[in-house]
């Protein structure tokens, strides 16, 4: 956190057209702080212009925090190695490791960048990391302009893997601005964030004495898409002793880009900012018509164990189809309101008449017309009397179909998952929800309350 660009909250898919929105308003910024340093570095026709080495020597950096991420106790540890690379340009490598509530965390990342420490930085960046079951990979830009003591950060690039559903790519990217209000004691304020996901933050660190290798810090952040965090930090410096906190910023290692301690890096700590997102359940609001299981409805987990699906928790892993395993990261509790429940081959009533079932031809429900406003992308058609149903015992052929009334209080239940979408439900492959309209359908019977918690 040595300096700060951006964070990133995940709140929902996105396409290859999310990049014109954020990913293009990014890129611009980003270049326009390049250009702004370009031009102030300007002198005697040579852009740049500086004495000074961009590493003045290698350094590696320790930090270590603990707080709240997503509401969830958290603790965090991050490393940077840095060397120069001639007079002008450096190399860094990034590590973090990390715990928020049960869920583990990680990531790699690396630069290489050229810097004048008397005007600007730029930079290419490069990041993977991992937040429990997800993946995710950046490639992008970085500048910082210097002035005085002010410092403009930016950064802009591509992202991809699971919190974009693994399959598309959103343009992120951050902006911060700096203060040194004196050479040992900064305050940053910054924004960032990737498709229709937004946070602001802000930065205090703190060098008691510039005789001390280490410096105490604190971040804040908070997003549209979740409770955000609060962390409380120290940072140990190696092989850049008897500087400022300025002069550290500035000669010694660029942002880590994946680290969980700050706000920022490379256009945003993206493990600290996703695992709020990951550990955060968006508010619930009612939900026309949200296709789910009645308490009690077996759930089986990753291991082959059986669960009831209200006892199931955010971060344990089910099974799906073709041998998936998804990773659970919240619920639907809606009442059933008037809907009915179904049992299939006499056995207990235990659905909606919305839920998609795994048949050997395709995604099938007994009300395929709600199913297909809710699930456009499965085409589902109509689950009928002769259907083959595929379960975990094999395909089984639906010989009956009975439905009753229930009382409309009955709170129903859902899985929101991470990886195909599929979980086996009474020994029924099932779908939870499809692309597109479909999340947004799904969150709004989405809540926040614990696993078995009635709706309010």
């Amino acid at each position: 956190m040595n300096r700060s660009t951006a964070s990133n909250f995940h709140a929902v898919p996105v396409r290859h057209s999310a990049f014109r929105g954020v990913g293009r308003t990014a890129l611009g910024l980003m270049f326009g702080v390049a250009l702004f340093a370009g031009s102030a570095a300007f002198h005697g026709g040579k852009v740049f212009a500086g004495d000074d080495r961009a590493v003045s020597a290698p350094v590696l950096t320790v930090d270590g925090s603990g707080g709240s991420v997503g509401g969830k106790p958290s603790e965090f540890l991050a490393i940077t190695g840095t060397a120069p690379l001639g007079h002008s340009f450096g190399l860094q490598l990034d590590g973090a490791l990390g715990q928020s509530g049960e869920r583990g965390q990680g990531g790699l990342g690396g630069h290489i960048f050229w810097r004048d420490p008397n005007q600007a930085m730029v930079g290419l960046t490069t990041m993977w990391s991992r937040v429990g079951a997800w993946n995710i990979f950046r490639h992008g830009l970085e500048a910082e302009a210097y002035l005085d003591d002010y410092t403009l950060s930016s950064s802009a690039g591509i992202q991809r893997g699971d919190a974009n559903k693994g399959t598309s790519s959103s343009g992120y990217g951050g902006l911060a601005l700096s203060w040194y209000s004196r050479d040992d004691l900064k305050l940053t304020l910054g924004g960032a964030g990737f498709s229709n996901s937004r946070t602001g933050y802000s930065i205090i660190e703190w060098k008691p004495d510039d005789s001390i290798p280490w410096t105490m810090f604190g971040v804040t952040g908070a997003g549209n898409t979740g409770p955000g965090f609060a962390l409380l930090g120290m940072r140990y410096t190696f092989g850049n002793a008897g500087t400022s906190l300025k002069d550290r910023d500035r000669h010694g290692d660029p942002e880590n880009i994946v680290s969980f301690t700050n706000a920022g890096g490379g256009g945003g700590s993206v493990l600290t900012s996703t695992a709020a997102a990951h550990a955060a359940p968006q508010q619930s609001t009612p939900a026309p018509s949200v296709s789910c299981f009645v308490a009690g409805t077996p759930v089986r987990m990753a291991d082959g164990s059986e669960k009831a699906i209200e006892t199931v928790e955010i971060g344990e892993q089910v099974q799906g189809t073709d041998g998936t395993i998804n990773e659970v990261i919240g619920f639907g509790r809606p009442r059933l309101d008037g809907r009915r429940l179904y049992a299939l081959n006499s056995l207990d009533f235990f659905v909606t008449a919305d839920h998609p079932f795994l048949t050997s031809g395709g995604w099938k429900s007994l009300d395929p017309d709600v199913t297909n406003r809710i699930n456009p992308a499965l085409n589902v058609t109509q689950l009928v009397i002769g259907d083959t149903l595929i379960t975990v015992g094999g395909p089984v052929d639906l010989r009956s179909i009975e439905s009753q009334d229930a009382p409309a209080e009955t709170v129903v239940y859902n899985l929101h998952l991470i990886g195909n979408n599929t979980y086996v439900a009474s020994g029924y492959y099932v779908h939870n929800y499809g692309d597109g309209p479909t999340r947004e359908q799904f969150l709004a019977g989405y809540n926040a309350r614990p696993p078995g918690a009635p709706e309010e």
